[in-house]
C-alpha cells in the first residue's frame, strides 16, 4: 500500500507552491495491494476533478482518467513511478486559463444540434409521406 499527500503545505509529498488555489493538503491519492489507485479530496476549497468532474468522495482511477487539482493537472501515472521527478508530475496553468469543463460544452453542442437536424428531417419525411398518400 501506498499513500501520496499533494497540496501547497511543506508537509505533503507533492507540494505545489505555483497555484494559489492549492489547498495546504488538497488531494490524496491510495494505491491498494492490487495496484488501484484511488483519489480522494480532503476538503479543498477549490476542489479535485476526475475528468473535469468534481469529487467528493473517493474514486477509483483508470488508465486514461485526467486528474486536476484547482488549476494543476497531475500526471498521476507519474506520479506513482519509483523513479518519478515529482516538479515534471505537474503542470500548473495561471489566470485559471485551463478550464476543461468549458472546452468539452462547444462539442456537446454540435451534438445537440446535429441531432434536433436529423430528427426534423426525419420528422417532415414522416409528414410528407403522411400527406401524400
Amino acid at each position: 500500500m501506498r499513500l501520496i499527500k499533494i497540496g501547497s503545505g511543506t508537509d505533503n509529498d507533492m507540494i505545489i507552491s505555483g497555484d494559489p488555489a492549492v489547498s495546504r493538503s488538497h488531494m490524496q491519492l491510495f494505491v491498494d495491494d492490487e495496484a488501484n489507485v484511488f483519489v480522494t479530496d480532503c476538503n479543498s476549497t477549490n476542489g479535485t476533478y476526475v475528468n473535469g468532474h468534481r469529487i467528493n468522495k473517493s474514486v477509483k482511477l483508470q488508465t486514461y482518467d485526467i486528474l486536476r487539482i484547482a488549476n494543476t493537472l497531475i500526471n498521476w501515472q507519474q506520479l506513482l513511478n519509483d523513479n518519478a521527478d515529482v516538479k515534471a508530475a505537474y503542470e500548473t496553468f495561471q489566470e485559471n486559463s485551463f478550464q476543461p469543463e468549458l472546452q468539452l460544452e462547444p462539442k456537446k453542442t454540435k451534438n445537440i444540434r446535429l441531432i434536433l437536424f436529423i430528427a426534423a428531417i426525419i420528422l417532415l419525411g414522416i409528414i410528407y409521406s403522411i400527406i401524400n398518400n
